[in-house]
């Protein structure tokens, strides 16, 4: 007799209470009972789905909901368990049921009232942490919001000194240039070409070039000062 209780439970197990594949083979107590069979074989969420359909499918049978309250409670739905419960009492079950009823119902929102009594004594500690790390943060952005304009400002000015040497720099080669052509405009000098024989008036290359290289050794002078006065400007590193 147990093999044959353990081998129909099994069945029962393998062919779950589908309410979707439903065509009204079964009457609505054959899902009430197994549904008990499930919560009796320890398959509650099998029992779920079968007394949920028996008590939708007739709310005043006061046994679905019943029975449907406490497979809630075997599956941890506190919420859903009370309110089975009150519709199990709106349907006038017996005395003995009602008064469980009642009593789990007490139970739950105790046990609910003392949770959400101890979630507000907490919640004042926890905004006001919460409240504090907030202006953590925000000071912490300020102070990076600051240091990275700073950090802007000091790029810039390290910029602009390298850029003004560069532009001094130019300028003395160019002028360099200009002096080369003047004089070779406006000297009495004859130089001869050493490739042709040609004689002109101008300026030999070794004399431009003495030009050149006089401006040359100012310019990089002026470049060397430019860096020196950019790499005394220390630039913090930049916040992540």
């Amino acid at each position: 007799m147990k093999k044959l209780i353990v081998l129909s439970l099994a069945l029962l197990a393998a062919l779950p209470c589908n309410i979707a594949r439903a065509k009204g083979s079964e009457s609505e107590p054959e899902y009430f009972k197994r549904g008990r069979q499930y919560y009796a074989a320890g398959q509650y969420d099998y029992a779920r789905k079968c007394l949920e359909y028996t008590s939708k499918k007739d709310p005043a049978h006061w046994q679905s909901h019943y029975h449907l309250a406490n497979t809630y409670m075997k599956l941890g739905m506190k919420p859903e368990a009370r309110e089975s419960y009150d519709e199990c009492i709106k349907n006038m079950p017996d005395f003995e049921t009602c008064k469980r009823c009642q009593a789990a119902i007490k139970a739950i929102d105790q046990e609910t009232g003392a949770r959400d009594a101890a979630s507000l004594a907490v919640e004042p500690k926890v905004e006001a942490k919460e409240k504090e790390k907030s202006v953590e943060e925000r000071l912490a952005e300020d102070r990076n919001e600051h240091l990275r304009k700073k950090i802007k400002e000091l790029k810039a000015r390290k910029e602009a000194i390298l850029e003004e040497g560069r532009r001094e720099a130019a300028a003395i080669r160019a002028e360099a240039e200009r002096q080369i052509h003047d004089v070779a405009r406006n000297t009495n000098q004859f130089i001869q070409n050493s490739r042709t024989g040609e004689v002109r008036l101008g300026i030999t290359t070794s004399q431009a070039n003495a030009i050149r290289a006089e401006a040359e050794i100012r310019a990089r002078q002026v470049m060397s000062t430019a860096e020196i006065r950019a790499r005394g400007i220390q630039i913090p590193r930049d916040p992540d």
